[in-house]
């Protein structure tokens, strides 16, 4: 929530009274481009800090850990924009690009410098189960395939009929082609009289499973588009208040603070971020 109060820098702050300088009037007129030879007041105030020297480990052979970059470069900070004619383009729009390989030597290809890398050792694992991940890429299947176009096929129209349930007698593809795994029987703890830890449900209950669709009469809806919907309170119980429990807890007393300012001192503890936190 937003901060309601005084903060120890406003409530120390005293106003500072200053001759108002002539302002030349550069409006519309492009500021020159020179460097600056001076001092700055960040550098006439700064007073050098001494720290000791931290120990830096050797991780000269390990690789660098992957993560995002928050900064700027000097690569960014160095860049002075160039200007260039615009050359003409030719409208093309509306025109089909055409489809034709490329002939030629992209910059990326032109300045690589290949790297040399120790081949990792490859595990032995045909005879372990590769573990089950959601797999994140583009399959040589998929960047190969080409679209096949066929005639579309009659659909019967059975808007309004109920499909038939009847079981089904036959084998499946995925039935036909299964292969029966062999896993080693894990050892089950007894948690009986234990409670039964909070996490949410991933699969499919028996009430889903033996649900079958009921038909109802559609009833009419009057027509209300285009007309305001009534504005009125709701005289009902929701879900949410229904099965509310209250909790009771003591009341803390809270000191009047008001009208003094809050001190200032740094904060020696543990937030609940902090402590809750797990690294990635």
């Amino acid at each position: 929530r937003p901060f309601d109060g005084t903060t120890s820098y406003q409530a120390e702050y005293s106003p500072k009274r200053a001759e108002r300088a002539d302002r030349p009037n550069t409006r519309g007129q492009p500021i020159p481009s020179r460097p600056f030879d001076g001092t700055t007041s960040y550098q006439a105030e700064y007073s050098p800090k001494r720290a000791d020297r931290a120990e830096r480990p050797d991780t000269r052979g390990q690789p660098i850990p992957s993560r995002p970059f928050d900064g700027t470069t000097s690569y960014q900070a160095e860049y002075s924009p160039k200007r260039a004619e615009r050359a003409d383009r030719p409208n093309t729009r509306g025109q089909p690009i055409p489809n034709r390989p490329f002939d030629g030597t992209t910059s990326y290809q032109a300045e690589y410098s290949p790297k040399r890398a120790d081949r990792l050792e490859r595990v032995n694992n045909d005879s372990k189960l590769m573990p089950s991940m959601p797999f994140d890429g583009t399959t040589s299947y998929q960047t190969e395939y080409s679209p096949k176009r066929a005639d579309r096929a009659q659909r019967v129209d059975n808007r309004g009929q109920m499909l038939p349930s009847r079981p089904f007698d036959g084998t499946t593809s995925y039935q036909a082609e299964y292969s029966p795994k062999r896993a080693e029987r894990t050892e089950r703890p007894d948690t009986r009289g234990q409670p039964l830890p909070s996490r949410p449900f991933d699969g499919t209950t028996s009430y889903q499973a033996e649900y079958s669709p009921k038909r109802a009469e559609r009833a009419e809806r009057p027509d209300t588009r285009g007309q305001p919907l009534p504005s009125r309170p709701f005289d009902g119980t929701t879900s949410y208040q229904a099965e509310y429990s209250p909790k009771r807890a003591d009341r803390a007393e809270r000191p009047n603070t008001r009208g003094q300012p809050i001190p200032s001192r740094p904060f020696d503890g543990t937030t609940s971020h902090q402590a809750e936190y797990s690294p990635k």
